[in-house]
């Protein structure tokens, strides 16, 4: 781990500081970082949520979603076009209950880029957070059909599991 560590640390020096390991989850090491441009690191405890959540650590996750909207929030006042942080917050809005800014943060990040597969993948685990299953299906279909190709993703995120048993989606892998 030290090596992955120290390549990760060189690799982005002159952007982040790498400070620790957050944890491990099946698809990935989340590690605590700082930007050292800006300063706002929003997206590392927003990511680090996820995987706290994933443990178990509910309280800390929270914790990690509250400041990082806080964050987030500060960046967007700046960088109101920052789609990564539109749908990055939307998946921590959904999981601290606010379902109405939840998705006005996800219309703010599909009209930003609605032809992003990233964009489209995380609106779609919004969506399947909040049952909108209809919904979450045509956006993870755009996401694939625009070069989404993380099938180990698609058949591992735990907010996808609303889709599990469509069809539409068991086709959807078939194809990626």
């Amino acid at each position: 781990m030290a090596e992955v560590l120290g390549r990760l640390r060189g690799a982005l020096a002159d952007r982040y500081a790498i400070e620790r390991e957050v944890g491990r989850g099946g698809m990935a090491t989340v590690f605590r970082a700082q930007d050292l441009k800006h300063r706002r690191d929003f997206q590392s405890l927003l990511l680090m949520s996820t995987l706290l959540k994933s443990l178990g650590r509910r309280a800390e996750a929270e914790a990690a979603q509250r400041e990082g909207l806080r964050v987030a929030e500060r960046h967007l006042e700046l960088n109101p076009d920052d789609a990564r942080a539109l749908y990055l917050g939307a998946g921590a809005l959904v999981q601290i209950g606010q379902r109405e800014r939840a998705l006005e943060w996800t219309r703010r990040a599909l009209a930003i880029d609605s032809e992003d597969s990233g964009v489209l993948y995380n609106v779609a685990c919004a969506y399947c957070t909040l049952g909108m299953v209809d919904d979450a299906m045509a956006c993870i279909e755009k996401s694939v059909q625009n070069g989404f190709g993380h099938k180990e993703w698609l058949e591992n995120d735990s907010d996808l599991d609303p889709l599990r048993a469509n069809p539409r989606f068991t086709a959807l892998l078939k194809k990626v």
